[in-house]
């Protein structure tokens, strides 16, 4: 087998095949008897074919087996999705700025800062408390706290 710029390539002589990259012996009739669709039996056991995967005892078509994800992520049920403390950024996994910022109630981490959430405003304190403000009827106004 060779590895060439990700990819294995593998030329087996019958009645080898290859199998995930490695030339093994030819398919066994026994003692694998019930081995589910999409599968083979190898040396006594029910194994999948190449690009399927074994799930709650059926091999099922691995569709992660065509993506290439980017780095930092890894592909989950045909999709890329970042590793954990990494968010997804112009099609690439970056760290997450706010993975290691832990903000207090009603606020929220934004680009790597805690912010109010919406309702809220920051007291002098640096807490976020309802904004009392928020609750003012349309066509009013708030001064100094109270809606005017």
């Amino acid at each position: 087998c060779k590895f060439n710029f990700g990819t294995i390539s593998c030329e087996c002589k019958p009645p080898t095949f290859e199998f995930q990259g490695a030339c093994i012996g030819e398919i066994q009739p026994e003692p694998c008897k019930n081995c589910p669709e999409n599968s083979f039996c190898l040396y006594g056991k029910c194994v999948c074919e190449p690009n399927y995967i074994l799930e709650k005892g059926l091999c099922v078509f691995d569709f992660c087996s065509f993506i290439d994800c980017p780095r930092n992520s890894k592909c989950k049920s045909g999709e890329c999705e970042c590793n954990s403390g990494y968010v997804s950024k112009d099609g690439q996994c970056a760290r997450d700025p706010c993975s290691n910022i832990r903000c207090r109630s009603n606020s929220k981490c934004v680009d790597g800062k805690c912010e109010c959430n919406v309702g809220y405003i920051l007291d002098k304190f640096l807490r976020c408390v309802k904004d009392p403000c928020s609750l003012c009827p349309d066509g009013s106004f708030c001064k100094t706290g109270k809606c005017v």
